[in-house]
Parts: structure tokens; C-alpha cells; sequence
């Protein structure tokens, strides 16, 4: 039985020494989080952990430890690892029609002008070729719908004027997300 439990009382010993020395986790620098303070100011850095009383950040290498009654806020970010067109494509995804009503088209029209402003700002980034093109036609299709639905919501349109106008819609952006679906493909690719 004493030779049993002297290998057993050094395999315990050891895992104890080992959980004592093993350093933390390091931080996952795809969890960025930016702290701000209940007394004002704001950090940021990687997110290491955080329990009831405290949440542990790293900024600039160093952890930090700060009680939650410390902190007002923490915002996760999502980090810019995905490229230029990536970041098109996922934006031009969230555009997606919600209704058939001047405040639907309202609602539209204000997420398309967001969704515009990133895809504008990303195409220049992206190489010119297959992928860059079919972006640029989905954002093109995307704003067309924009100003037919617009259009049509200022007025009291015919039933047939309203017929056409959701005959246009539904093929615009049947062919918007035909050529979405194409630049996912593409992206897939590379």
C-alpha cells in the first residue's frame, strides 16, 4: 500500500508545481476590447478574462487587473483581419429589403447609404478583376433598387404602376443577390 501512495503523493505534488508555474493564457488578440473607466478615460487592449469582481485586460504587454465597479464599459471589436473584399461582401450581405412600405423604404434607403460608404471605401482596395466587378455590380444593383423603391414611396402609384414597381424590385434584387452569391464564390476561392 506505502509504494502506491508514494508515486501518487508525487504525481499529485508535481501537477500542483505544474498548475502553480504554468503561466496564464495568453490573450486572444482577436478579442480586442476597449475598457472605458466609471471616472473617464478609456484603454484598450486584449481581453484576458474576467470573473464577478474584475476583468483582466493586456495593454501594451502588460496585464491589468481593474474591479468592475472601476469599469463603465467594455466594447469588443471585431479585428480587421479580413481583406477589402471580405469586408464589402459581408456588408452588402446585411442589405436586404424589409418591407413594402414608405418606412421600410426609408429604413432601406438609410442602411444602404451605410452600406455604400464601407463598399465605397473598400473597392479601391480590392484588385481589380472578377471579384472587384462583381462587388461593384451588386452595390450598383443595390442602389437601383434604391431609387425605384424611393421613387415609387413618394407617390400614390397605380395598381399597375405598383405591379411594375414590384416587378422591378423583385428582379433587381433577385440579380443583386445572384451576383452576391457570385463574389462570395469568388472570395471563396482565393
Amino acid at each position: 500500500m506505502r509504494a502506491l501512495l508514494l508515486p501518487l503523493f508525487l504525481l499529485c505534488a508535481a501537477a500542483v508545481v505544474q498548475a502553480q508555474t504554468t503561466a496564464a493564457p495568453a490573450p486572444d488578440p482577436a478579442r480586442r476590447v476597449t475598457v472605458t473607466l466609471r471616472k473617464g478615460g478609456t484603454m484598450s487592449g486584449a481581453f484576458v478574462s474576467a470573473n464577478r469582481k474584475t476583468v483582466c485586460v493586456e495593454v501594451d504587454g502588460d496585464p491589468l487587473t481593474l474591479s468592475l465597479d472601476e469599469v463603465a464599459s467594455l466594447d469588443f471589436t471585431r479585428p480587421e483581419t479580413d481583406s477589402p473584399a471580405a469586408r464589402a461582401v459581408e456588408a452588402l450581405k446585411s442589405l436586404s429589403p424589409t418591407g413594402k412600405t414608405a418606412a421600410a423604404a426609408r429604413d432601406y434607403r438609410n442602411r444602404f447609404l451605410e452600406v455604400k460608404a464601407i463598399v465605397d471605401d473598400q473597392l479601391p482596395l480590392i484588385p481589380e478583376g472578377d471579384l472587384r466587378e462583381a462587388v461593384s455590380d451588386v452595390l450598383k444593383a443595390y442602389e437601383l433598387a434604391s431609387e425605384i423603391w424611393e421613387q415609387a414611396s413618394q407617390s400614390k402609384p397605380s395598381e399597375e404602376a405598383g405591379k411594375m414597381t414590384n416587378d422591378a424590385l423583385g428582379t433587381t434584387w433577385g440579380n443583386a443577390r445572384k451576383r452576391l452569391e457570385q463574389a462570395e464564390a469568388l472570395l471563396k476561392r482565393r
